[in-house]
């Protein structure tokens, strides 16, 4: 028990500090953390950096809070299949899928990303049995509609 305690309280402590990686000759260019009333801030590790609003818009939140409230179950059912926090998935889905037309206060469900067929892609679908040709009409939609 005091154990379990102890990791607890070392991550309270860890996650009061500001953070950025790496510690030394740093990419980021922010750094961040968590205050004792659980906000997340961040600050600018190098001179000169713009730090961006943070501040939750009530429009995310209520994207976030319907997408929990309609598929909460499912995505933990996938979270936990995959090994993969719900957060990721979250952050996934909010930075992916754009605001339903009509309603910002939710996720269009029908929005999808194509991605372009990469070389390990193209090799795996020959082995599965799938002809040159809808290979070729992917290719030919995703030029099109791809992000």
């Amino acid at each position: 028990m005091s154990r379990s305690l102890a990791s607890v309280g070392f991550l309270w402590v860890t996650w009061r500090n500001y953070h950025g990686y790496p510690t030394s000759d740093p990419v980021s260019r922010l750094e961040w953390h968590y205050t004792d009333l659980n906000i997340f801030e961040a600050q600018a590790r190098v001179a000169g950096t713009t730090v961006p609003p943070l501040a939750p818009v009530a429009q995310h939140t209520n994207r976030v809070t319907d997408l929990w409230t309609r598929y909460g179950a499912t995505i933990a059912a996938i979270s936990d299949a995959l090994q993969v926090p719900c957060e990721v998935i979250f952050g996934l889905i909010g930075a992916e899928a754009p605001p339903e037309p009509g309603n910002a206060n939710h996720f269009d469900e029908r929005a999808v990303g194509i991605e372009h067929l990469k070389p390990p892609n193209r090799t795996r679908l020959a082995l599965a049995g799938v002809s040159a040709a809808i290979e070729l009409q992917y290719d030919k939609w995703w030029a099109t509609r791809g992000t």
